[in-house]
């Protein structure tokens, strides 16, 4: 397919169906059986390679199936509701509550994806009376061996 055959129709046909509440109908359980799924799966895999399998992922693969992941989800409702806020809102003040309600909610969204994209997730040790100026990493370990009782 060409980019000279898109017809602004055919687009705008397209960005009706996005912005249909359909793909919310099937998106949000979609959603809670993830969470189910994750917080499940919590005591066989840890915390963090749960939400990885399941929340941070583009594909949730359960058994040999692939399935739409956390990112994929989400990143529908958003594209959906920013689609049908921006072109298919009635922009009035009757409309007002509504308006502010999608508003919100893709704030949230919007908000969680940069949390998601740029945040950086660690732990400290600090010892009664001391202070630390390191933050460790959850992914990364580090093996160490023990010579006469000393770390080096």
């Amino acid at each position: 397919m060409n980019f000279k055959d898109l017809h602004p129709r055919k687009i705008k046909k397209f960005a009706a169906y996005l912005a249909k509440h359909d793909i919310l109908f099937f998106a949000l359980p979609w959603l809670m059986v993830l969470i189910i799924l994750g917080t499940v799966t919590q005591k066989q895999l840890g915390l963090h390679a749960a939400t990885e399998k399941y929340f941070n992922s583009v594909i949730a693969w359960i058994g040999p199936v692939p399935t739409p992941g956390g990112l994929t989800t989400i990143g529908l409702i958003f594209l959906s509701l920013i689609i049908k806020f921006v072109f298919f809102s009635k922009w009035n003040f009757r409309e007002s509550g509504i308006i502010l309600t999608h508003l919100g909610v893709l704030l949230l969204l919007l908000g969680g994806m940069v949390t998601s994209a740029l945040s950086r997730e660690g732990f400290m040790i600090i010892p009664e009376g001391q202070s630390v100026n390191s933050v460790s990493d959850y992914k990364t370990r580090q093996l160490v061996f023990s010579v006469d009782g000393r770390d080096e």
